[in-house]
């Protein structure tokens, strides 16, 4: 019999006891996770951001350019005019050109944020 009083041969495991919580890889993939999430989450708030400035501009343009169609109607051909304002969200220049017996107008809105300007056009007839 060995020395010890132990069997030989037969290794015995080695007594382990884990404590409760995370091992420093598990933390690291949660981080890695959480970030790749928040960084999409504000890619997609940046576009529906972006999108929500274009989406005012074409309302805005189109309630600019019927303004001018009913102002332009009631009016004879005559000469070209052209002009510009600052609204709250953007700036809006407009012109009106006499065509072949009626009005071309021409709506171009750019919105504070935006890079690109969004163009709106009509027709309409010159008043007799």
């Amino acid at each position: 019999m060995p020395r010890g009083g132990g069997r030989s041969g037969i290794v015995r495991p080695m007594h382990t006891t884990r404590t409760a919580g995370f091992t420093l890889t598990e933390v690291v993939v949660a981080l890695l996770l959480v970030s790749v999430a928040g960084g999409s989450l504000a890619t997609v708030l940046l576009a529906e951001q972006r999108l929500r400035l274009i989406a005012d501009a074409e309302r805005e343009g189109a309630r600019a350019v019927r303004e001018q169609i009913e102002l332009f109607a009631s009016r004879a051909c005559g000469a070209d005019s052209s002009g510009w304002r600052r609204g709250a969200w953007g700036d809006v220049h407009w012109s009106a050109r006499a065509v072949a017996g009626a009005w071309l107008l021409s709506d171009s809105i750019r919105p504070i944020r935006a890079q690109r300007a969004v163009v709106v056009t009509a027709t309409t007839r010159c008043a007799p």
